[in-house]
């Protein structure tokens, strides 16, 4: 056996991965120095949760969630204003935007989404609770199995 089509193209992909990665980090960091500036109203525009091993340290998953643009007109959310831009008139509100639900496929199926969504319900309610009253019609989540 020689060197097959997919030998060759293997260092090519993980090239790709790589750049990926970079993407996704870089992403990811824009995305937490938005979190960390709070709009006029003192409301931060989102926060990135994680789960995290106790006993290791180890990432278990993650996720984030941001008060983005809404357009009740058209159904639809304006994630390129990005977060924390102040809703204006004409049926544009700012509403809970979730992104990035990842688990580590090591700790798949040990219930580590179904406990960060719950996270995320709660973090709604606060973003509601801190002043803006575009957040989303959010009332107190029914509290998720963490199981």
């Amino acid at each position: 056996g020689g060197v097959g089509v997919l030998d060759f193209l293997n260092p090519l992909a993980s090239v790709q991965r790589l750049l990926l990665q970079q993407q996704v980090e870089k992403d990811l960091a824009s995305r937490l120095k938005m979190y960390r500036k709070r709009d006029p109203d003192g409301v931060a525009s989102g926060v990135c949760m994680a789960a995290v091993d106790s006993e290791t340290g180890d990432l278990q998953g993650f996720v984030d969630v941001s008060l983005t643009l809404y357009d009740e007109n058209s159904n639809r959310f304006d994630v390129g204003k990005g977060p924390g831009t102040k809703a204006f008139e004409g049926g544009t509100l700012r509403r809970p935007y979730l992104a990035n639900l990842c688990v580590a496929p090591r700790h798949q199926r040990k219930g580590i989404a179904r406990r960060l969504i719950s996270a995320v319900e709660d973090r709604v309610v606060k973003f509601a609770r801190e002043g803006d009253n575009n957040g989303g019609d959010a009332s107190e989540p029914s509290s998720a199995d963490g199981g």
